[in-house]
């Protein structure tokens, strides 16, 4: 009888919120076929196949803009740049807020980290904050020699201990201990260890950190009950509400630590020294410094609806998320593409050879618009929410692979197979199987 009243109740929310209350009379777009009373789309939605490549085979049938349904939430599909710019120029303002989510409130403080608020005052005010303060070009330059030292210390441990590597895990350590050093002004993460050392408490925090972040970023892209059946909320039934909460409580702790070590330094400072002042912060003052001076300058405890702890640690566990991850990813793929094709990964370290011997040259990457500026590749997106880090990601990125690429020979361990490319789920798309490799010193 409990099943039979749920269902019943089921129906009729889907007849008082689903499609067919909509009386709006104006031109849509074509709408998928094969959507289901309640559900929508999500049959055809979820399994193996990634969700873009499923949506990409709709759009060879319903062209370059489409409507789904996850749920109850009609969505609009677009899949070409002048559909896409469209949406980034006319339509921006109106495409530029987020969607309520269990993941933004359960992972992401209630919305609080900025990459999930809604578009409004505090969204606009934090990333003003974190442009402003770290990840504008001038900011970032003095920077640079903390990416450096961090590359050379990843070049030494692998030429100090000559072992098969997983891309993946080293390229998250490698990222992780620059952004930990932008962002709280610490590195802790050992890219590699020796046998039968132990880590230190801080390295063990470290390499937790770096788990919780993969973790964080595939509960990010997964599929929760209450996000597309929102009278659902109650449920939990696969588990993934507690997991969200069980990694937002790990960094959380986590974070309120590096906040508290940053509020004992600055009672131990000057009033005049640039960490307490805030705005005239100098090359060296870590970025939870400054955000802890520039909320310190609000009159209440209160920032937009949030307290000015939570801003800070949401704001700080953003950026070092958003940096660690998807860098990470992009340089296991770009490494990953490298092995399968040998011709390009030689032309490659060839042209590195040029470059350091000093005869540099522009060639045609530099002619390719990563900025999104046509549309037609936009890794960063584009209109009111880019991603901010777009000039951290290309300095660091680039100057990672150029760094082990010049430095070393990285063979296929693949067992004598080719590499497995499959794409995994989550929010940025990493590998479902890593890629292993055991460098070796390029001659001098």
């Amino acid at each position: 009888m409990l099943i039979i009243s749920c269902a019943v109740l089921l129906l009729l929310m889907g007849l008082l919120y689903g499609p067919g209350r909509n009386s709006n009379t104006k031109l849509q777009p074509p709408e998928a076929a094969g959507s289901w009373p309640i559900v929508g789309h999500l049959p055809h939605l979820v399994g193996s196949t990634p969700l873009f490549k499923t949506l990409a085979n709709m759009s060879d049938k319903y062209g370059p803009i489409f409507m789904v349904r996850f749920g109850m939430h009609p969505t609009l599909v677009v899949s070409s740049w002048e559909m896409s710019k469209e949406c980034f120029t006319t339509n921006d303002k109106f495409l530029a807020s987020r969607p309520p989510s269990a993941s933004a409130k359960y992972l992401a403080y209630d919305n609080a980290m900025f990459g999930f608020s809604v578009y409004g005052p505090y969204w606009r005010e934090i990333r003003k904050i974190s442009t402003l303060h770290l990840l504008t070009h001038n900011r970032l330059e003095p920077l640079k020699h903390i990416l450096y030292s961090e590359i050379d210390n990843c070049v030494k441990t692998l030429s100090d201990d000559l072992v098969k590597i997983e891309m993946s895990e080293m390229f998250g350590h490698l990222i992780l201990n620059v952004v930990l050093r932008l962002v709280v002004g610490k590195s802790t993460v050992v890219i590699q260890k020796g046998n039968g050392e132990n880590y230190t408490k801080d390295e063990e925090e470290g390499r937790k950190l770096h788990k919780s972040i993969i973790e964080f970023f595939e509960l990010s892209g997964a599929s929760v009950a209450s996000d597309v059946l929102p009278y659902l909320g109650w449920l939990d039934v696969d588990g993934q509400k507690k997991r969200m909460k069980k990694i937002a409580k790990e960094m959380d702790i986590i974070a309120e630590k590096w906040l508290e070590e940053h509020r004992q330094k600055r009672r131990l400072q000057p009033l005049s020294s640039p960490a307490a002042v805030g705005m005239n912060h100098d090359d060296e003052t870590d970025f939870m410094a400054v955000l802890l001076s520039v909320l310190d300058e609000e009159k209440d405890d209160q920032f937009f609806g949030y307290s000015r702890d939570t801003a800070i640690k949401a704001t700080c566990l953003t950026l070092i998320l958003a940096a660690t991850d998807t860098t990470s990813v992009s340089l296991t793929w770009a490494l990953s593409l490298l092995l399968i094709n040998p011709s390009v990964l030689r032309k490659a370290q060839d042209d590195l050879d040029t470059v350091v011997d000093g005869a540099a040259g522009g060639g045609e990457a530099s002619k390719l618009d990563f900025k999104g500026q046509d549309f037609v590749y936009t890794p960063f997106g584009s209109g009111r929410r880019m991603c901010p880090g777009i000039n951290f990601a290309a300095q660091t990125l680039h100057m990672t692979l150029a760094r082990l690429l010049h430095a070393f020979d990285f063979d296929n361990e693949s067992g004598g197979s080719v590499i497995d490319m499959t794409e995994g789920s989550g929010l940025t798309m990493p590998k479902v199987y890593p890629t292993r490799s055991s460098p070796s010193p390029t001659p001098s």
